[in-house]
């Protein structure tokens, strides 16, 4: 992530994604958590931090998974179970915008 990479973090759960961001903060790597219970102004602001390289990580836990588009996002990070058997590319599709039939970085 280091570098021009934008990742989405996916936790299992808040405090899951409290911690990887204090380890993400830690190592170098600005990160701010964005879930539920976070403010509605940071939860707007979070992908313009992004965007703008202030951020290289968004760390959640069930945001971002569908109906937006983010498309300055090149890394996910899925450090949570998904039961079944859909790929997780197919999961992850619509946290990054990608159209149907394509893969992220395709």
């Amino acid at each position: 992530m280091r570098g021009q990479s934008r990742a989405i973090v996916f936790c299992v759960s808040v405090a899951h994604a409290k911690f990887m961001t204090e380890w993400l903060n830690r190592a170098g790597l600005p990160a701010a958590v964005v879930v539920g219970t976070t403010a509605t102004e940071e939860r707007r602001r979070a992908p313009q931090r992004l965007l703008s390289g202030e951020l290289c990580a968004l760390v959640t836990v069930d945001l971002y998974n569908e109906g937006i588009d983010l498309p300055m996002v090149d890394t996910l990070l899925l450090l949570r179970p998904k039961p079944g058997a859909v790929p997780a590319a197919d999961w992850s599709r619509p946290a990054v915008g990608a159209r149907q039939g394509e893969l992220p970085g395709a």
